[in-house]
């Protein structure tokens, strides 16, 4: 792959001119708004990756990037927008825009909630392989609406940290049967019960060829233990250790 980093006042038009053949190049563009959009051909060979991670992106300047996207429709495989703040607002932009072609679609830490989640399933296409969702709030009507509608070409589902419960956990598992593809699921520190954790885990052990990660971890738990053992002058280490043992007898 030919990665390229992009920065301040450079043209597109003349760099995607560079790349016509059959090739993988990776954009990384640096600086959304100085790049030049205008009077761009994108050969129908290139698979074209546009990282624009960080980059301080919200939903009132959504529409800043999409007509990049929408410029490179026919050979975009794969969009990384991690660690912005696009909203539900931004998500449901984006879904709208989405490419037939991509594969790759990273959104992790963007402030997503269970709208710009259902807006996005809508549209997700068959080519996908990677979804990264993580750090979010999608919560369980989230976690539902994408379950319902994942593409069996699915590989990999990051749902991490999104304050998902015991039903959105449950729209997962009753959807992982035709999910053929996925070998790799994260589901940590959610807010799924013990229960549906163990009927999770009976189904996905008895599926070959699957990572998963789905543990809790309760820091509620933690803070009640060591602020107990503190009142009662048993100290913050004795806490601590009270915890991971309680952790060690509920496996």
């Amino acid at each position: 792959m030919t990665s390229i980093t992009l920065n301040d006042n450079v043209d597109l038009a003349n760099f995607i001119k560079k790349y016509t053949y059959n090739e993988t190049t990776q954009l990384f563009v640096r600086d959304s708004n100085s790049i030049s959009l205008n009077n761009i051909t994108i050969s129908n060979s290139i698979n074209t990756s546009i990282n624009l991670s960080s980059q301080g992106i919200k939903n009132v300047n959504i529409n800043t990037f999409i007509p990049l996207i929408s410029k490179i429709t026919n050979t975009l495989t794969s969009l990384v927008l991690s660690f912005n703040n696009i909203g539900d607002e931004g998500a449901s932009a984006l879904a709208n825009n989405l490419p037939n072609t991509l594969q790759d679609l990273y959104l992790s830490s963007n402030n997503i909630g269970y709208e710009g989640a259902s807006a996005l399933a809508n549209k997700l296409p068959n080519t996908l392989t990677y979804l990264y969702l993580s750090s979010n709030n999608i919560g369980d009507e989230g976690a539902s609406a994408l379950a319902n509608k994942l593409p069996n070409t699915l590989q990999a589902l990051y749902l991490s940290s999104n304050n998902i419960g015991d039903e959105g956990a449950e729209a997962i598992i009753s959807n992982l049967s035709r999910l053929t593809s996925l070998s790799e699921l994260y589901l940590k520190y959610n807010n799924i019960s013990k229960p549906i954790i163990n009927k999770l885990k009976e189904y996905l052990d008895g599926r070959a060829n699957i990572n998963y990660y789905i543990e809790t971890q309760n820091h509620t738990l933690l803070i009640i233990i060591i602020l107990v053992s503190v009142l009662l002058g048993i100290g913050l280490i004795t806490g601590i250790i009270l915890f991971i043992r309680h952790k060690l007898i509920m496996k």
